[in-house]
């Protein structure tokens, strides 16, 4: 019981400390996991991250069931998921309460704009980092620039492009495989 403990009160620290959505939770995930505890690697990130992201629902909430999935089991996925969402579902309860009651003050929509300057930030941080540790040869470089362009030029679909980036890479490392092989 004692590991589960933990693994709740780690997520629920992450939690709260984690404002701006799913991508700010990175830097704290692989501190947490990576370095201090050596639980997974670099690599268990990537791949938590594409299933999180991948998958419908909120992705530090996904990731956290993953990370919990990967050290419990089933078990450790109910902890960790848990401990992810008490503290939001206290704070918005919270202020959502406060903001009905005080929307008005200016010094409230200050804060607000503060808050999102600094969850833009942490965001680019998390971006950066999927990028150094994702894009590593010219393949995945390609690869990267057309989503990106796909994106941001087409508007499709996430799933869409999620869907087709992921058979592009497995065609890419078949194809590289395949190379080796001859």
């Amino acid at each position: 019981m004692q590991p589960m403990l933990s693994l709740f009160f780690t997520m629920a620290k992450i939690s709260l400390s984690c404002f701006g959505g799913g991508y700010a939770i990175l830097p704290l995930l692989e501190r947490e996991f990576i370095h201090k505890r050596n639980a997974i690697t670099q690599h268990d990130l990537q791949n938590i991250i594409a299933v999180a992201q991948s998958t419908p629902g909120i992705i530090s909430l996904n990731a956290s069931t993953y990370i919990g999935t990967k050290l419990h089991g089933f078990v450790g996925a109910l902890f960790a998921s848990l401990g992810m969402l008490f503290p939001p579902i206290c704070i918005v309860s919270l202020l959502s309460y406060l903001l009905s009651s005080y929307a008005f003050l200016p010094w409230v929509g200050n804060a607000l704009a503060g808050l999102r300057i600094c969850v833009t930030i942490l965001i680019w941080q998390a971006v950066f980092r999927l990028f150094k540790s994702s894009v590593l040869n010219i393949p995945t470089f390609v690869l990267f620039s057309a989503v990106l362009l796909t994106a941001f030029l087409f508007h499709i679909s996430p799933a869409l492009l999620l869907f087709s980036s992921g058979l592009l890479g497995f065609l890419v490392s078949f194809i590289q495989k395949q190379r080796r092989q001859n």
